[in-house]
């Protein structure tokens, strides 16, 4: 495996300086641009001898990463990981800095580093270029090289945040007293998945030559008042069952049926169904079956463990944490290896299929699968992450329930 690539993250958006910069220091640099001609990668080669081998870095850019609609959600996944190292208390200005930065890129390193390796320095003098931080995985670097805080809440007290004018909207409080989460009670997760197999159902009344929808749509509506589920309904929620057949907009007739696999989820934390695995979708008829027996009364769920739940929801975080970051950088890694040192700590690969490898899509490693069935997972696991979320108490609004990785 590839040594992980080294993050430089900066509230200093400059990525035309930052490229004369690697102009000068990165020997035989060879600029790869995009057509609109913005650069995406330099790479470089220290010759070192036939017997020792070149070393070889790869810087990337990627302008859509950190301009891009999901940027904010990246920041805020990113406090909210910091914020769970012991010690980060003191270190509010790392958090603050972090909801401000802009922009972004990455040093892929091949070989692994060497002893006095000049791509490690490279790495500290763009970060002081940029006057940003590097992240590796499990820890936060100066320019300097000094640790500004890590998983184990170790720092060294010389370590510097770059100056910033501190937003923190963003950063949490700190108090004495933890967090405490609030699951809904078994109840409530039965009302949240009657309405969420009403929803994915409306979502299909909307396809042509569906027999009798109207019918199905007041069935459905009638269903959930005897059975107390509309009170479970967000206002969005309500507007789309009670729309006139044919009214929806194209998004939310698209969005609907995806809520079958976050209705999945609550069926298995109720013990009412397995999951497929996480590149095949629910099968919807199976949620509508128990959404109807529950409301009949036929079925008798029991709460799974809090402790198997979790166990879940972290297996869940590694499956879509390794697609989202190919939908970034395209790359190949070596999962298993990664993930003993993810920059979010440890993962565990238990809901993991692995080929060649990597993360498996089908029979195929990711990079080799179609474009569509790894998108395809990924929407599987936002919505499956979402879902399991709420059965924990993250966020008591369903559709709030956050998603980052």
């Amino acid at each position: 495996m590839a040594f992980p690539p080294i993050n430089i993250y900066s509230q200093n958006c400059d990525p035309e300086g930052t490229l004369a910069k690697l102009l000068e220091v990165v020997p035989e640099a060879e600029v790869v641009r995009d057509p609109d001609g913005g650069w995406t990668e330099v790479r470089g080669t220290w010759k070192r001898g036939w017997l020792k081998g070149n070393l070889k870095v790869k810087i990337g850019h990627q302008p859509d990463y950190y301009s891009g609609e999901g940027w904010g959600v990246q920041r805020s996944g990113m406090i909210g990981y910091v914020s769970k190292f012991p010690g980060v208390e003191k270190r509010r200005d790392l958090l603050s800095y972090i909801a401000g930065l802009n922009f972004s890129f990455n040093l892929t390193l091949d070989p692994e580093p060497v002893d006095s390796d000049p791509r490690i320095e490279l790495a500290f003098e763009m970060a002081r270029h940029v006057d940003g931080i590097l992240f590796l995985p499990g820890r936060m670097l100066d320019g300097e090289g000094r640790v500004i805080l890590d998983a184990t809440g170790a720092d060294d007290p010389d370590a510097v945040v770059p100056e910033h004018e501190a937003d923190v909207h963003e950063v949490p409080a700190f108090g004495d007293e933890e967090i405490v989460l609030d699951p809904p009670e078994p109840e409530r997760l039965v009302r949240r998945l009657c309405m969420i197999a009403a929803l994915v159902e409306r979502g299909f009344l909307e396809e042509p030559d569906v027999p009798d929808a109207e019918g199905t749509q007041r069935s459905n509506l009638e269903s959930l008042r005897q059975a107390g589920a509309l009170s479970e309904a967000e206002p969005d929620e309500l507007r789309w069952l009670e729309a006139p057949i044919g009214s929806l907009e194209d998004k939310e007739k698209w969005a609907l049926p995806w809520l079958s696999e976050g209705g999945m989820v609550i069926a298995w934390s109720l013990g009412l169904a397995e999951l497929p695995t996480y590149d095949q979708q629910v099968d919807v008829h199976q949620l509508y079956g128990i959404a109807k027996g529950l409301m009949a009364g036929g079925l008798k769920p029991e709460r799974r463990p809090t402790s198997d739940i979790e166990q879940l929801a972290f297996q869940m975080l590694a499956i879509h944490w390794r697609i989202r970051e190919f939908a970034l950088d395209g790359k190949v890694i070596d999962f298993p290896v990664y993930a003993t040192k993810a920059w979010c700590g440890p993962m565990d690969l238990g809901l993991a299929r692995i080929v060649e490898s990597d993360l498996a899509i089908g029979k195929l490693p990711i990079s080799q699968a179609e474009e569509a069935e790894w998108k395809k997972a990924g929407g599987i696991m936002e919505e499956r992450r979402r879902a399991i979320h709420w059965v924990l108490g993250h966020h008591p609004v369903y559709s709030e329930n956050d998603t980052a990785t």
